[in-house]
């Protein structure tokens, strides 16, 4: 069973700063009702949800006996410190402040995924509307790099260092050296086990075979690597070597031991970190990575659209605030339901490389497929071409050898057409024919590749898009059937290990979306070899009226054109009042669709700390 528990409030500032707000009679009541009404009210409701004494049946399956359980208590223990350091996670509205609408899990489950179990989340105590503010966590209370600097000393963490690699040792430090007498104690003590998340750079070389053919297995070795890399780097030159009396029990070289700064160790702080830290924006001090306790619990759902951000705290005469990190509600939520925000738009292969999982459905899912420059002797005899693209590729960033690109569910990346144009240029397409008759090669750095150049050349870019999709397929050991089949069989799917789970999840998606590409180049092909207009070339196919006439035809309904009053729909007859509201609905989606792409998707990165990890990486 789910074990809820929620908080009250005391407006106490940290080290015991009296702020204004209840007396102590207030925290003394309102800590009786977070052990007895608060939780009653959690039994009550979930009793009556469910039909049963949730209560009754946990502690009569509980080992403890009568004893309250350890994450139960653990989580008591987290609340109690949220509270006397000024967070409000009260039951009841004081101070001008609605009751806080979020209690805690000790176990949640994803229904968008099969139902598995996603540890510790935060769960709606009362129905929230849009808009609503969930929380504010104040910033001194998080992991940040100016707190490791302070705690660790500057001549150990110089400002140089990565927020990441400060806040890791930060962390050691705060579990494997002061233990419980840290004052983030009561939050560490509730963070996940390396096995408890799974990310798929701590899996063993069984577990990664069961991704063989995914371009997540290359992520993952680079992940690997790159641990490996920081570690040496801090025992020969970091911090390790700046200031050793600081960081006891280091591995030695050749040997991996259990000392509070083993690599171990080191390992379980990135875990922590990749999987909860936030990027937070326009700080007093700047922007910058934290550890947000109690923010980090709320589970990722790829349809929502709220995230973390931070706040600067008022500065007043009577004091300043201090900056805030606040979570909004960016839908309603029934009470009892499970409470999410955004990680960012995510691809299955990030979640697993950097949260440890996987999603059977997400809709910013994406696959990658390489390609590499060629040379056609046959067409370019003196290589002059095959130069000149070596040459923009390279000033452009690119390996020629080795170009990478994401796949989408709903589009091609515009760098991928473009470098295609660029890959299958044939000598015909940079000679020109003078007056006289004469021919000359111009500069193809000149050509523009933003749009299609020619019939032929379109046609080949979309040829090259399906080879390296079937390239791709090839290369899992296993098929899109055989993995579809394996999870049609729940007895057996849900008996095999999570880590095994995921890796299905993670390659049947990615082939889906490959088969999903090649049936739409296959289409694009047949039309570019049909001949391209000039109105093709605006490339209608992403046009938002475009989209919204398809989603009509599938529909199955009349549309007329001015004069013209011949269906534009071979099935219909005629536009009913119920299909014209499908209609306006299909037209709605499109352009939430096209507005999403346009205005949210630049900003969405900015908001998660994905831009950090693959910046530090």
């Amino acid at each position: 069973s789910a074990a809820f528990t929620s908080g009250n409030r005391a407006l106490m500032g940290r080290g015991g700063t009296q702020r204004q707000g209840p007396t102590a009679a207030d925290h003394s009541r309102t800590r009786r009702d977070m052990s007895s009404t608060g939780e009653d009210s959690w039994v009550e409701a979930l009793r009556e949800a469910e039909g049963k004494d949730i209560k009754k049946d946990f502690f009569a399956s509980s080992k403890f006996g009568g004893a309250e359980d350890p994450a139960r208590a653990a989580n008591r223990l987290l609340l109690e410190w949220l509270l006397e350091n000024g967070v409000y996670i009260s039951e009841a509205s004081s101070w001008g402040e609605a009751p806080h609408p979020l209690g805690l899990s000790t176990e949640t489950y994803d229904e968008n995924n099969d139902n598995e179990a996603s540890g510790r989340g935060l769960i709606a105590r009362k129905p929230i509307n849009e808009g609503d503010r969930l929380f504010s966590i104040p910033v001194p209370l998080c992991l940040t790099k100016p707190m490791a600097r302070e705690v660790l000393g500057k001549r150990a963490i110089p400002a140089s260092t990565s927020d990441y690699i400060a806040i890791a040792l930060l962390l050691m430090n705060e579990r494997y050296v002061k233990g419980d007498s840290s004052f983030w104690w009561p939050y560490i003590n509730i963070l996940p086990e390396t096995v408890e998340v799974n990310p798929s750079y701590t899996w063993s070389g069984e577990e990664l075979a069961l991704l063989e053919g995914s371009p997540c297995i290359k992520a993952t070795e680079s992940m690997q690597a790159k641990l490996r890399r920081e570690y040496a780097y801090l025992l020969s030159e970091g911090a390790f070597a700046l200031d050793p009396s600081k960081f006891p029990g280091v591995d030695q070289e050749g040997q991996e031991g259990q000392g509070p700064f083993c690599f171990k160790h080191f390992e379980w702080a990135f875990t922590m970190l990749f999987s909860r830290a936030i990027r937070l924006e326009k700080l007093s001090s700047g922007d910058g990575v934290a550890l947000v306790p109690y923010a980090d619990l709320i589970n990722h759902s790829p349809f929502s659209t709220a995230y973390i951000s931070a706040r600067q705290g008022e500065k007043s005469w009577f004091g300043d605030e201090p900056d805030e990190v606040v979570v909004y509600a960016d839908r309603a939520f029934k009470k009892m339901e499970q409470v999410f925000i955004s990680y960012g738009q995510k691809s299955n292969a990030e979640l697993l490389l950097l949260y440890g999982f996987a999603l059977e459905r997400n809709p910013f899912n994406s696959v990658e497929v390489s390609f590499g420059l060629a040379r056609d002797e046959e067409d370019d005899p003196d290589g002059f071409l095959y130069e000149a693209k070596r040459a923009i590729l390279t000033e452009g960033g690119l390996d020629p050898n080795n170009l990478a690109f994401p796949l989408y569910n709903d589009r091609y990346p515009n760098e991928l057409l473009e470098t295609l144009r660029l890959l299958v240029l044939r000598t015909e397409d940079v000679t020109k024919t003078s007056a006289n008759g004469s021919k000359e090669r111009s500069d193809p750095s000149k050509i523009r590749l933003t749009k299609a150049l020619n019939s032929e050349n379109e046609a080949l870019v979309y040829e090259a898009i399906v080879e390296a999709c079937f390239v791709a397929l090839e290369r899992y050991p296993t098929t899109e059937e055989e993995d579809t089949l394996l999870m049609a069989d729940r007895s057996m799917f849900t008996s095999l290990p999570v880590n095994a789970r995921n890796a299905i999840r993670l390659r049947r998606t990615e082939k889906r979306l490959l088969f999903r590409t090649i049936a739409s180049a296959e289409r694009r092909l047949v039309e570019v070899k049909g001949g391209l207009t000039e109105q093709e070339e605006k490339k209608p196919w992403l046009d938002p009226k475009t989209r919204f006439e398809g989603i009509v035809d599938e529909i199955g309904v009349e549309l007329k054109d001015g004069g013209d009053q011949r269906p534009r729909s071979r099935g219909a007859l005629r536009l009913t009042s119920r299909a014209l509201g499908k209609v306006k609905r299909a037209h709605s989606q499109v352009q939430a669709q096209v507005n999403r792409s346009r205005v949210r998707a630049p900003l969405d990165p900015t908001k998660s700390a994905t831009v950090s990890v693959m910046a530090w990486l």
